[in-house]
């Protein structure tokens, strides 16, 4: 049994024998952490190429290291077929990455969601009927994912590959780290791509048939 109170945009709970004074400044100095990771930069440029999010930089050279070749970017179109979903106007929903399988005839939709939390089921859905329209298996890459969307994704030919970690791009100053992540928030600081990542890709495509 807890108290609970929203402070600075987050949910706190604290044991009912304290009171909020009690908790508030101990409180204060983890929000001020945690808005030192929330608005580290999350777009990155290489080579004149714009990433919306580091992490799609690290996936893009994992999906290389592994012998994939990355047919398209931001994509919506692929194969003389374009995806246009009914609900809004302008650019259509898109995938981060199609790529195909190195030695297969095998195309996959990469969609790529870097947060703490899991993926809404509207991303999960909005993924797989992409995939279904461009007639691509599906994945996607998070940090965790809950069962159900696994299920999904499986039943439709694609598969997830989960990191553990919010991916953040360097600088980041190491003691803040330090201090957030022994507050348990899984953060993960890369100059180069992790081989986990690297690995997962080779796993998919030994799985992938």
């Amino acid at each position: 049994m807890l108290q609970t109170k929203f402070y600075k945009g987050n949910r706190w709970y604290f044991p009912l024998d304290l009171k909020w004074q009690d908790v508030e400044e101990i409180a204060k100095k983890k929000s001020e952490l945690m808005n030192i990771y929330v608005k580290h930069p999350r777009r990155f440029e290489r080579h004149n190429v714009v990433y919306m999010d580091y992490s799609e930089l690290l996936v893009e050279d994992a999906m290389k290291q592994a012998g994939y070749t990355v047919v398209a970017k931001d994509a919506y179109y692929f194969h003389g077929i374009a995806y246009r979903q009914n609900s809004a106007p302008g650019r259509p929903k898109d995938l981060d990455f199609i790529g195909r399988m190195s030695n297969k005839d095998i195309y996959v939709g990469v969609q790529i969601k870097n947060r703490l939390e899991y993926p809404k089921h509207a991303d999960i859905s909005e993924l797989l009927d992409i995939c279904n329209v461009l007639h691509l298996r599906p994945v996607l890459v998070a940090r965790r994912v809950h069962p159900m969307s696994y299920r999904s994704i499986r039943n439709a030919s694609g598969d997830i590959i989960e990191c553990k970690r919010y991916f953040l791009q360097p600088p980041f100053p190491r003691e803040e780290f330090k201090r957030i992540v022994g507050m348990g928030i899984p953060l993960g600081v890369y100059k180069w791509t992790p081989t986990f990542l690297v690995e997962s890709f080779v796993g998919l495509s030994k799985k992938f048939k």
